[in-house]
C-alpha cells in the first residue's frame, strides 16, 4: 500500500503517463475560493516535443566495439555511467544533472505510446490515452482543485487541452505580464504611467460606483450573474499584481526558453495563482545529424529543469514542486539514413 503523498513524491521527475478516467469523475467546486497560499504542490509538466531518444540519457545501450555493424549508440557500453541505481548515457549534460538529482528521480523506461504520430503521441503521453478530447493531466489537476484561481493552469505549449475544466492561461513573454498586472503602466522599462496615482484612484472609485449601480438595477439572474463575473474579474486583477512581488526583476534572457517559463511558473505558484504548469521545449524530432542535435536539446532540457529547481529553492518552495518530464515517444533505437 502506498501513501498518496509518498506516491506523488515518487512521481517527481518521471516521464510518466497516468490513466485519467477515474479522475475525470471528480466534481469541480461550485463556489470560488479565496486566492491565498496553496497548500498543495505545484505540478510542472515538462514536454520535450518531437520524440526524444531514451538511449541518449536514461536507457543507455552503447556498443561493444568500433566494429559493431548496427550500433544503437556510438559510445561504448563500458562508458555507461551510474548515479545511485540510475544508468545514464555518457553524453550531453547528463553527468551534471544525474549526479545532482539522482536521489530525487524516478525513471520509468519502456512506456508504449502505441503510435509514431507526434500529435497522437503527445495526447497519449499527457492525457493518458489516444482518444481525442481528453484533458491534459495538468488541466485536470487545476480544474479539480481550484479552477477559479486567476492562473490556475498555465501552458507554454505542447498538449494543453482543458476539456472545459479550467481556463487556460498562455504567457508568450514574462514582460507582457506587466500589461496585465499593471494596466496603468505605459512602458515596462521606464514604468511611465497613463495616470497619476490620485487620478487612477478616482477612476477606480467611479468604476466601482457604476458597477454597484448596475448591479442594483439588474433584476434578472442572468444580469446578476454577468455583473458578479465582472466584479470577480476586477477583484482578481489585484491578485495578479502579486506576480510583481515574486517575479524576478531580472528575467532570464538566454536562448533557453525553459528558464523564462520556469520563472513565471514559480512566481505564479508563490503568489497563490497557479496550480499546474506546462513547460515546453521543442526540437527533439531529430532525424539527420541525430547525435549532435539530440544531445544539444537534452542539454538544454536538463539545464532548464535545473534552473526550475534552483528558482524553486530560491523562492523556498522546492519541497512543493513535482516535475514530470516526458516526450511524444522514443526515437527508433538504431541509426538509419533518415
Amino acid at each position: 500500500m502506498v501513501d498518496r503523498r509518498d506516491f506523488l513524491q515518487k512521481c517527481s521527475w518521471a516521464g510518466l503517463a497516468l490513466g485519467l478516467p477515474a479522475w475525470s469523475r471528480l466534481a469541480l467546486a461550485d463556489q470560488p475560493k479565496d486566492t491565498g497560499n496553496h497548500d498543495g504542490p505545484l505540478w510542472v509538466f515538462v514536454q520535450a516535443n518531437g520524440g526524444w531518444d531514451p538511449t541518449s540519457f536514461c536507457d543507455p545501450k552503447g556498443r561493444k566495439n568500433e566494429l559493431e555493424l548496427k550500433p544503437i549508440n556510438k559510445y561504448f557500453t563500458g562508458d555507461i555511467k551510474t548515479a545511485g541505481n540510475i544508468n545514464y548515457a555518457p553524453v550531453a549534460g547528463n553527468k551534471a544533472f544525474f549526479e545532482k538529482y539522482y536521489k530525487q528521480l524516478l525513471v520509468i523506461n519502456g512506456i508504449d505510446m502505441e503510435t509514431n504520430g507526434h500529435q497522437a503521441g503527445q495526447r497519449h503521453m499527457w492525457s493518458g490515452g489516444l482518444a481525442t478530447g481528453r484533458p491534459s493531466l495538468a488541466a485536470l489537476i487545476a480544474g479539480v482543485h481550484d479552477a477559479t484561481r486567476p492562473m490556475a493552469y498555465i501552458s507554454n505549449g505542447g498538449y494543453s487541452n482543458t476539456a472545459g475544466l479550467v481556463a487556460l492561461t498562455r504567457i508568450g513573454s514574462p514582460q507582457n505580464l506587466v500589461r496585465v498586472t499593471q494596466p496603468n503602466v505605459i512602458d515596462a522599462s521606464s514604468m511611465e504611467t497613463y495616470h497619476a496615482m490620485e487620478t487612477k484612484s478616482r477612476i477606480e472609485q467611479a468604476r466601482a460606483a457604476r458597477l454597484a449601480a448596475q448591479r442594483e438595477r439588474g433584476r434578472l439572474p442572468r444580469d446578476q450573474g454577468a455583473m458578479n463575473t465582472l466584479h470577480m474579474a476586477r477583484l482578481r486583477q489585484k491578485d495578479l499584481k502579486l506576480l510583481d512581488t515574486y517575479l524576478p526583476k531580472n528575467i532570464d534572457t538566454s536562448s533557453n526558453g525553459l528558464k523564462r517559463q520556469a520563472q513565471v511558473a514559480i512566481a505564479a505558484y508563490k503568489a497563490g495563482l497557479a496550480l499546474s504548469v506546462n513547460l515546453s521545449a521543442g526540437g527533439f524530432d531529430t532525424h539527420s545529424n541525430h547525435d549532435q542535435n539530440q544531445f544539444a536539446r537534452l542539454t538544454s532540457l536538463f539545464e532548464g529543469v535545473d534552473f526550475l529547481m534552483e528558482e524553486a529553492e530560491r523562492q523556498k518552495v522546492a519541497d512543493k514542486v513535482i516535475v514530470v518530464i516526458g516526450s511524444d515517444f522514443g526515437r527508433t533505437p538504431r541509426y538509419n539514413a533518415g
